[in-house]
């Protein structure tokens, strides 16, 4: 198959950009590159919003996608592989195995993330992935996030939280942990996002502590009421007993139990209760002794000392 050069693909987007608003001014287009594992183009997405001093009620955002197929290009998406939609930044994923990651709402979020991480030398920490807009969540193919430490970073919005939530419904099942940035302890303002945070001045640094103090995801984190009001954060829907294992120290490997360790009278019965239940032979000696313990309680005593009759009562 033949590729088109990136001078192609810039121009088809701008063509694309132009027919999409054809009255109106545009001033940011940015252009998105869905690629494979390997790092090959997919397909493409062009982003056009209309210029800034457009009035309010009259500004629009238009996306649109385009493909290639080996001759020329054509308008919308490749059909999708029956395990669903690719999501973004497959490269990246799979350059960075065990970098957390991060989920956004949309393109432009996940490419600001992605090349201040590299820029900042912490790609190999963090890399930023979606699915694409508010509505995509259910038609994606999340299974590369399998077994990955995820966080979500949802837009300041009723739209933005409902993205996550279904993108939670997608991950609890399959990733290692699902967390959630504190939005409210952000600073973002109403229907703020990744862009916003770091036009504010903030750093890679920044978002890694956040990163650390994250919530984590345990059950569905929005109720069947939505939507909520955003105001009070994302922290009133997460189960805050929920918190990371810690990991088990370096134990020394346990030793065989010895028969030698019973009396006479109960080798035998605990070796046989060890073979019919087919379990370690220490699980029936427990029981064994405790049994003893509570036939024998005090009845039995003892006299440490030679030259004394001072007598010691056994506590088994």
């Amino acid at each position: 198959m033949i590729m088109p050069t990136i001078e192609q693909v810039r121009g088809y987007a701008a063509k694309l950009a132009t027919q999409a608003m054809p009255d109106y001014p545009h001033d940011e287009m940015s252009l998105h590159c869905y690629r494979n594992q390997d790092g090959i183009p997919m397909y493409w997405r062009v982003r056009v919003k209309t210029h800034a001093a457009i009035p309010s009620e009259k500004r629009r955002k238009e996306i649109r996608p385009f493909w290639h197929n080996g001759q020329h290009f054509v308008v919308g998406e490749p059909a999708n592989p029956p395990e669903g939609k690719p999501i973004y930044a497959l490269e990246l994923l799979a350059t960075y195995p065990v970098a957390k990651v991060i989920v956004c709402e949309g393109e432009n979020k996940a490419d600001v993330i992605n090349k201040l991480s590299m820029q900042g030398g912490t790609a190999a920490e963090i890399v930023a992935t979606t699915s694409g807009g508010a509505s995509s969540a259910a038609a994606a193919n999340w299974q590369p996030l399998a077994g990955r430490e995820v966080v979500l970073w949802p837009d300041n919005d009723d739209a933005g939280l409902k993205y996550a939530t279904e993108v939670v419904e997608h991950l609890l099942g399959i990733s290692n942990s699902v967390s959630i940035l504190e939005i409210a302890s952000m600073a973002l303002p109403h229907k703020g996002d990744a862009v916003d945070y770091f036009k504010a001045g903030k750093s890679i640094g920044q978002l890694l502590q956040k990163i650390e103090s994250a919530k984590q995801v345990s059950r569905r984190v929005i109720p069947a009421h939505y939507p909520l009001e955003i105001d009070s954060g994302l922290s009133n829907y997460l189960d805050d007993s929920i918190t990371p294992p810690e990991p088990l120290p370096n134990l020394p490997d346990v030793q065989s139990f010895d028969y030698a360790y019973l009396p006479d009278g109960l080798r035998g019965f605990v070796k046989d209760i060890s073979d019919r239940m087919q379990c370690p032979p220490d699980f029936a000696a427990v029981g064994v002794f405790v049994m003893m313990a509570t036939i024998i309680g005090r009845k039995v005593g003892m006299r440490p000392k030679r030259k004394d009759d001072g007598q010691v009562q056994i506590v088994l």
